[in-house]
């Protein structure tokens, strides 16, 4: 056992008493129809043993607040936009020690909580992630979700990804762990020191704040795992040429970051990447079929605009 995986499993074992109580953090940016509908299913989810932070990321009205009050959550906000940042505010005024994490725009399955809460009964465990289904089967039976379940990219399976996995590092890194639907042990989130506020919807790197919170707690000898029955619902993106061009310009702006703050790791994040320029099939991936229909050139276009949102991210730091 690394010294690293010690401390982080000495204080899961700490704490580990206390799991039950969950704080469930939901990080808003002025969409007060979407927060309520959230606020409104959270209140029907099967667990009861939780308490509420709004995260209110750059609010321009006093709704998100007014709302909080009327479902009895806890209300904080911050001037400067950020999922990354929301999502450290949210857990700074914690109380418990599991942290779960909802984006306003979700509505969780009845059973969403209550299975994240007790896959922290293991001690070993630090973070878990659930899938992310389409909006349109909220409300469906437990048929149409399996079948769902059946073709999402990480299956109907449970999992969990440490260092000892083959190819630890991509999943953790590119979306082969889960994408949005996540909670934390507390003492692992103080260890990592929360989630780095250069990377993340609303700042230049406009993605992966989750799967780099997931690199770092593997790489401290934690354990991500995968539950499928942690199910959240979410509207569909459409897709689309525009959203693959998205797409790659934001995973060539975080490799690069990877690359600029683990040096060490540069040849395993340029292998990764190359490989994706030859279209090497990722199964955790769904998107390759659409950026199949992208020009190499159209790839490396979007791969050098990427580049430079990287260096807009220093620039603005700087």
């Amino acid at each position: 056992m690394r010294k690293s995986e010690g401390m982080l499993v000495k204080e899961a074992e700490v704490t580990n008493k206390a799991f039950s109580r969950v704080t469930v953090i939901i990080v808003t940016h002025n969409r007060p129809e979407c927060l309520e509908r959230c606020l409104q299913q959270l209140e029907k989810v099967k667990y009861r043993d939780y308490i509420t932070v709004v995260a209110d990321s750059s609010p321009s009205t006093p709704a998100a607040e007014l709302l909080a009050a009327k479902y009895g959550a806890e209300y904080r906000s911050t001037p400067v936009k950020g999922v990354s940042r929301a999502r450290n505010l949210g857990a700074h005024n914690a109380r418990s020690e599991i942290l779960a994490y909802l984006d306003d725009d979700m509505v969780p399955h009845p059973n969403w909580l209550g299975a994240l809460a007790e896959s922290f009964s293991d001690i070993s465990v630090m973070a878990v992630s659930g899938p992310v289904l389409s909006l349109a089967l909220f409300g469906s039976g437990e048929p149409e979700l399996q079948n769902s379940l059946n073709s999402t990219p990480w299956g109907p399976r449970s999992f969990s990804i440490e260092e000892t996995n083959p190819q630890w590092f991509e999943r953790a890194n590119f979306g082969g762990i889960g994408d949005g639907n996540f909670a934390l042990r507390r003492s692992a989130f103080l260890q990592i020191r929360g989630f780095d506020e250069r990377i993340g919807r609303g700042s230049a790197i406009n993605t992966s704040e989750e799967h780099y919170a997931y690199y770092r707690v593997i790489d401290l000898g934690g354990k991500v795992t995968y539950l499928p029955q942690a199910i959240v619902f979410h509207q569909d993106s459409p897709i689309c040429k525009e959203l693959a061009q998205k797409n790659i310009r934001e995973s060539a702006a975080y490799a690069v970051f990877l690359m600029h703050h683990h040096p060490f790791k540069t040849l395993r994040v340029l292998k990764f990447c190359a490989e994706g320029f030859f279209w090497k099939r990722r199964w955790w991936r769904t998107d390759t079929e659409t950026q199949n229909s992208l020009s190499k050139w159209e790839i490396l276009l979007c791969g050098w605009k990427g580049f430079c949102d990287f260096l807009r991210s220093v620039a603005k730091i700087s």
